[in-house]
């Protein structure tokens, strides 16, 4: 049976902890293929770059490598009702994975029509930003799967993954400082589109 893993996200710019993260998520649960789910309108973010350009630097930063590919939403956002059956119709008999960072996985009880989600509901895995953390992330994993009935069967990846983020980098990229997290090809495009150089981050 195929694995694959699913990994939502705004993508806002890719850089290299989605990519360690996706990778050591693979080599942790020997999954054939990863994929990227850039969310056109992620939850609980404003101000999004363009899909157009996050589906643009996500393709650029995973070309070479042959276990990763892209899905672009056809709705906004992920939703339960209307994504999820997409999916599953997409990968007939396989195995599915939904990756997530710890944060994102935190609000999952919120979301949507979740009780539906419930009973399709893949495997999940979960990244771990510090060790030390570890039994904490444990600890909040239990008291979803207990006291709010979502009964999900998930898996710490807590191999050290590069410690930054999509707001850190774009802090950066405002000020004209390219970054070493994300790759030469992501770099020459966010230059050459002239993308965080100016105005929010």
């Amino acid at each position: 049976m195929t694995r694959v893993g699913i990994f939502p996200g705004s993508f806002d710019p890719i850089h290299a902890g989605h990519i360690a993260f996706a990778c050591a998520a693979g080599k942790r649960l020997k999954l054939d293929k990863i994929f990227f789910l850039v969310e056109p309108r992620p939850h609980r973010k404003q101000g999004v770059r363009a899909l157009e350009h996050r589906v643009a630097m996500t393709k650029l930063a995973i070309k070479n490598d042959d276990h990763l590919g892209i899905i672009i939403l056809e709705e906004a956002r992920f939703a339960v009702d209307s994504t999820w059956p997409k999916i599953t119709a997409r990968f007939p008999g396989s195995e599915l994975y939904m990756i997530m960072g710890e944060e994102a996985l935190h609000h999952i009880a919120t979301w949507p029509q979740i009780d539906e989600f419930v009973d399709t509901a893949p495997q999940f895995i979960v990244g771990l930003k510090n060790n030390d953390d570890k039994a904490d992330l444990q600890e909040k994993l239990y008291a979803m799967q207990h006291t709010k009935a979502f009964p999900f069967v998930y898996h710490i990846v807590d191999e050290p993954q590069p410690t930054v983020t999509s707001r850190s980098i774009r802090i950066k990229l405002k000020k004209r400082i390219i970054p070493d997290t994300i790759t030469k090809s992501v770099a020459q495009y966010i230059e050459k589109q002239d993308l965080y150089m100016s105005g929010a981050t």
